[in-house]
């Protein structure tokens, strides 16, 4: 899932491709990129279907993705990543509930942040390997990300989004019978077609989107929204964190209205896609 924030038509400054090259190189020269390209990874992409999902598992995905991203960016573009964390999420929620006996389980919006510092970690790393193999110096940072939802919101009576491990029906409904959880079937065919699911809100507003707009403008590779975001809502004492699992592909496209666009600092909201 890839989209672009294309800088509007204008006649460009007389310079050379090497130049504007070496500008974003050295300085992270935000002005003469090409358009903010907004990058949106799934957590499946992350961690397959039939893998245990292991460390090592995850990581040689998120070096391939890595290898791809790098092209983005040598294209001229400035880059930000998003990605999902289905997959990671529902893993580190099996394992907080199985350590209970030892240590009080996280709740899911704290899962969240979790796993956006695991998979921004990966990304990050991944990433920096990659710009220094290719001998092409350039920041890149992961940020925490939060991200406004509605307590109101409909899916929280009628939770929609799938997290952690596939299952056949027969194990689905054993654990929710067991555990109370909420599962639905995901796929129409194969075996094992049932996940669990829990509430999607729509995103409202990217709290951290000030923060994300500095290192884009600066040149920073950015990697943020990660699983679309830790959901939060406004009470009277101020933000709270809520236990849902935001979409990454909704809260990509609420960042990408937002980013900036080089050579175009008046504020306009509104995004070219690809």
């Amino acid at each position: 899932f890839l989209m672009i924030r294309r800088p509007p038509r204008s006649t460009p400054k007389p310079s050379s491709a090497a130049s504007d090259v070496y500008k974003r190189q050295v300085h992270g020269d935000f002005m003469d990129s090409k358009g903010v390209v907004v990058v949106a990874l799934g957590g499946n992409a992350i961690l397959e279907d039939k893998e245990k999902g292991t460390f090592e598992e995850q990581y040689k995905h998120v070096e391939n993705s890595a290898k791809q991203l790098f092209k983005i960016w040598e294209a001229g573009y400035t880059l930000v990543v998003t990605h999902g964390n289905g997959p990671q999420a529902g893993n580190l929620l099996i394992q907080q509930e199985e350590a209970t006996t030892q240590v009080p389980a996280q709740t899911l919006h704290c899962v969240g942040g979790m796993t956006q510092g695991q998979i921004g970690y990966m990304f990050q790393q991944a990433l920096q390997n990659e710009f220094k193999v290719n001998k092409r110096p350039c920041p890149i940072a992961t940020i925490v990300t939060q991200v406004l939802v509605d307590e109101n919101d409909p899916d929280f009576k009628n939770p929609s989004k799938p997290v952690g491990p596939f299952y056949t029906k027969e194990q689905a409904l054993k654990l929710q019978n067991e555990k109370g959880y909420v599962v639905k079937e995901v796929k129409p065919t194969g075996d094992r077609n049932w996940r669990r699911v829990v509430a999607s809100p729509e995103p409202k507003e990217i709290i951290e989107v000030e923060a994300i707009k500095s290192l884009i403008k600066a040149g920073v590779v950015t990697i943020c929204c990660g699983g679309g975001g830790i959901p939060v809502i406004q009470t009277k004492d101020g933000l709270q964190g809520i236990d849902a699992v935001i979409d990454k592909d909704k809260a990509s496209t609420c960042l990408l209205y937002t980013s900036p666009s080089p050579r175009d600092q008046r504020g306009s909201r509104m995004p070219s896609s690809a």
